[in-house]
C-alpha cells in the first residue's frame, strides 16, 4: 500500500473519529422523526376515516327517520373525534334537529360546542350566526349579542350585521336596526344578497 493510501486511509479514521458519532445521531434522528411523521400522518388519516364513514351513518340514520340512532351516533363522533370537521357537522344536524323540535336549549348547547371544538373558522362563524338567532328567537337579545361578539371569519360580515339588526329590532331599537340591515346590505355581494334582507332595507 502506498503512503497517500495510508494517508488517505487515516484521515478518513480521523475524520470519522471526529464527526461519525454526529452523522449516526444526525441519521438515528432523522429516521425516527420520518417514521414518526409517518405513523403520524397515517393514524390522522384512519381518523378521518373513521370520523367520515360515523357521519355517513348519521346522515342515513336521520334520512330514514331514526333519529335516536342519529343522535347516538352525533354524540360518539362529537366525543371521539371532537377536532374532526365530521363532529362539527354532526353537531350542526343535531341543532337543526332541535330547532325543528323546538328544543332550543339543546340547540344552544349543540351550537355552542361547535364554537369550543371546531378548528373551521367557518364553523364557528356559522355557529355563533346560528346561535345568536336561537337566542332571539327564545327573546334573549343580550345573549344574541354576545354569541356575536367576536368575529372568526369576515367572510360573514353581512350575516352578522344583519343578525345584530334583528337583535336591535327585538329591542325596539328601529334606528340601529335599520343602520345594521343597511351595512349589512353594503357588505352582500349582490348574487348573494338575500330578498329577506332587502325586505327588511325596505321597511
Amino acid at each position: 500500500m502506498h503512503e497517500s493510501d495510508q494517508e488517505q486511509i487515516q484521515l478518513i479514521k480521523d475524520w470519522w473519529k471526529q464527526y461519525g458519532s454526529a452523522i449516526l445521531t444526525g441519521v438515528i434522528v432523522f429516521l425516527v422523526a420520518n417514521f414518526g411523521w409517518r405513523y403520524w400522518h397515517q393514524t390522522t388519516a384512519l381518523r378521518i376515516a373513521r370520523a367520515s364513514v360515523t357521519y355517513t351513518q348519521v346522515l342515513n340514520a336521520f334520512d330514514q327517520k331514526k333519529t335516536e340512532d342519529a343522535e347516538s351516533l352525533a354524540k360518539n363522533l362529537m366525543q371521539d373525534y371532537k377536532r374532526s370537521p365530521y363532529a362539527s357537522l354532526a353537531a350542526f344536524l343535531l341543532a337543526k334537529n332541535a330547532v325543528q323540535d323546538k328544543n332550543y336549549s339543546a340547540a344552544i348547547e349543540d351550537l355552542q360546542w361547535i364554537i369550543n371544538h371546531a378548528k373551521s373558522k367557518s364553523f364557528r362563524q356559522v355557529a355563533r350566526i346560528r346561535l345568536a338567532r336561537v337566542l332571539i328567537a327564545t327573546k334573549k337579545p343580550q345573549l344574541a349579542n354576545e354569541a356575536l361578539s367576536a368575529l372568526d371569519d369576515p367572510a360573514y360580515l353581512a350575516m352578522v350585521d344583519e343578525t345584530k339588526g334583528d337583535i336591535f329590532a327585538l329591542l325596539g331599537d328601529n334606528e340601529n336596526a335599520m343602520q345594521s340591515y343597511r351595512k349589512a346590505l353594503n357588505e352582500s355581494k349582490p348574487e348573494l344578497t338575500a330578498p329577506l334582507l332587502e325586505m327588511k332595507v325596505a321597511e
